[in-house]
């Protein structure tokens, strides 16, 4: 059912909403279900969370991840894939579980410490899950394991399936999935740093559901952490070891002529640091040389995807290229891929077909856009690209081309081609950029 006070979707036979508290009417209509449980659905424990961007059916080698906060216990401190029963459950739990609920206080658990050296320390996160474990497993277990009992009958039998996958480690799906927070900086760190941690997490929809799925409340404020311990950097003098004679009389030295047959021009001189390899971070930076092999590494995916997938009536003609997107990280210090090169294409096909049943017949070239969004890319100080080139993620989404052509007599089916992108340049738009926004800034470079 859908409460018609505030929109939320409710059990059946519920008398007050759980979420607004308004009484629910006796005739009011049922609504389809949050969640998309079908029958026979499988229900896998949490995965460890994608790298971003969408999936990649025609991917590079993956970058190496690299990591700072670390949990104590064997969990990620971002937010895990909840199973379809599990959310389910959410949505309504509010009013699976009637009993007492005590009040678990996140900051008790959380540790934040620094460690490297100064200047350079990074900062580590630890979320004592065995201590929360020992103060409130068995009750958010108990709770846990009841709300997924409650809820069997509407999910199928999911929700008890569920329920059996976690059982013993409900107190690390609590934490997985209602403790979630973030560092305002990370690395580059000194002694006397302070470090805002926020449960950017927690809110008031995670207390409502914290509280109809594992049966506790929430308590937590903003932790700061003054860095402290960091090993200090050594200086070192260059010049120890270093022994300067002079002979004769000033200002006519003669060491230096005795044993070299000359004097040093100069006693000081300054360096430039050069020859560093750099992230592309603008369209000024994007080289010639770099634009180039992105595109030749986009024409060979392409072409050996096409060589290996399309079936017979279907032909790559070619692609034409549309210009690039930008994309660079707002905040340096948080985790994700420093910057996405994402080159778009205009992709031509020829299509034909002809049914042997009812003779119809189809033959024409079809248009669509794709993309490719490198990773990571970086320049040598020749102006070359040094790194990014196997980093990369294609679409997923794909579209349909119909041929109209009927297939059979007895039917009305039609024979279609499916590709991999996007019918407009605004769908490619929203997808490869907009869809990013919230943490990288972008610079768009298509016609």
């Amino acid at each position: 059912m859908i409460c018609v006070h505030c929109g939320r979707d409710i059990p059946n036979g519920t008398k007050f909403c759980p979420f607004c508290g308004q009484p629910v009417a006796a005739d009011q209509p049922a609504g389809q279900p949050a969640f998309n449980i079908q029958p026979g659905a499988s229900v896998q424990p949490p995965q460890q969370p994608p790298v971003m961007g969408a999936q990649q059916p025609m991917s590079g080698q993956p970058a190496a991840a690299t990591a700072t906060v670390t949990p104590k216990a064997p969990i990620d401190p971002k937010k895990l894939a909840v199973p379809v029963a599990v959310a389910a459950v959410v949505v309504v739990g509010g009013v699976l579980i009637a009993t007492h609920k005590p009040t678990v206080n996140l900051n008790k658990y959380i540790t934040l410490s620094a460690e490297g050296y100064n200047s350079i320390g990074t900062l580590d996160v630890e979320f004592d899950t065995d201590k929360l474990e020992k103060d409130y497993g068995k009750k958010i277990a108990k709770n846990f394991q009841k709300a997924m009992k409650n809820h069997e009958e509407d999910t199928y039998g999911l929700s008890n399936l569920a329920g059996s996958l976690y059982e013993g480690s409900e107190t690390s799906l609590f934490v997985t999935y209602c403790a979630d927070g973030s560092a305002d900086k990370t690395r580059n760190l000194s002694n006397g740093d302070v470090v805002t941690y926020t449960w950017d997490g927690v809110n008031e929809q995670t207390k409502k559901e914290a509280e109809g799925m594992f049966g506790v409340k929430i308590k937590c404020s903003d932790v700061t952490y003054k860095v402290s311990g960091l090993t200090a950097v050594n200086t070192f003098d260059a010049f120890d070891g270093v022994e300067v004679e002079f002979n004769g009389i000033s200002p006519d030295g003669s060491d230096c002529i005795e044993k070299y047959g000359a004097i040093p021009a100069a006693t000081e001189k300054t360096y430039t640091v050069e020859g560093l390899k750099e992230y592309i971070t603008s369209t000024d930076g994007l080289t010639d040389s770099v634009l180039v092999s992105l595109q030749n590494q986009a024409e060979d995916v392409l072409k050996a995807y096409a060589a290996n997938s399309f079936g017979d009536g279907e032909t790559f003609k070619g692609m034409s290229y549309l210009g690039n997107y930008i994309l660079t990280k707002k905040n340096r210090d948080s985790w994700g891929d420093e910057n996405m090169i994402i080159l778009a294409y205009q992709v031509t096909v020829h299509d034909n077909y002809t049914s042997d049943n009812t003779g119809a017949s189809y033959d024409g070239d079809n248009s669509y856009y794709w993309y490719i969004s490198f990773k990571n890319v970086s320049k040598n100080a020749d102006g070359s690209i040094a790194t990014g080139l196997d980093d990369y993620n294609t679409p997923s989404d794909q579209i349909v081309i119909d041929s109209g052509a009927q297939m059979y007599k007895f039917s009305d089916s039609t024979w279609s081609w499916y590709y991999h992108g996007y019918n407009t340049l605004d769908d490619l738009y929203s997808v490869a950029v907009t869809q990013n926004v919230e943490d990288y800034n972008h610079q768009d470079n298509v016609g």
